[in-house]
């Protein structure tokens, strides 16, 4: 495996109805080979302290960006995640070694803790990278996937 250090710059969602209710991880995937009308799109979910879970789509720069609220965790699952999420600490991510492309859209993972914004995983340039030396990476990120997976239901 190789290890890259990433640096991205984000959208993620903020509400302003919400402000007691900080965002604590998110996914947004954004760029990839598009048309020209959807230039500056972006979708992601945003996972909050409470539990809210929100979608949001961003069609491109134009138009304004569409949310839904999909779901609300329990307390009890939150507690875990906000432990897990605790343990989070500055370090590079480590990518795979499949061949790279640039035609794919890039999805960052981040958690927003204790004023600190960490990149914990990227799926970008077709590989997966994973947070070094943080053993929850993978479980996170695979938890955002399947928060996502509830609007392509159709929930």
């Amino acid at each position: 495996m190789r290890s890259f250090v990433v640096t991205m710059s984000l959208m993620f969602v903020a509400f302003s109805g919400f402000s007691e209710d900080a965002a604590l991880m998110s996914r947004v995937t954004s760029g990839g080979m598009t048309p020209p009308e959807m230039s500056g799109w972006s979708s992601g979910i945003t996972l909050f302290e409470s539990g809210r879970v929100i979608t949001s789509y961003c069609p491109n720069y134009a138009t304004p960006c569409m949310t839904e609220e999909l779901a609300i965790l329990s307390s009890k699952v939150m507690e875990r995640i906000r432990k897990l999420a605790g343990e989070v600490s500055t370090g590079e991510l480590k990518f795979n070694d499949s061949p790279q492309c640039t035609d794919l859209p890039t999805t960052s993972y981040r958690i927003m803790i204790n004023g600190k914004d960490f990149i914990f995983a990227a799926n970008a340039r077709c590989q997966i990278g994973l947070l070094e030396d943080y053993p929850y990476a993978d479980s996170l990120k695979t938890l955002l996937d399947n928060l996502g997976s509830l609007e392509s239901i159709g929930y």
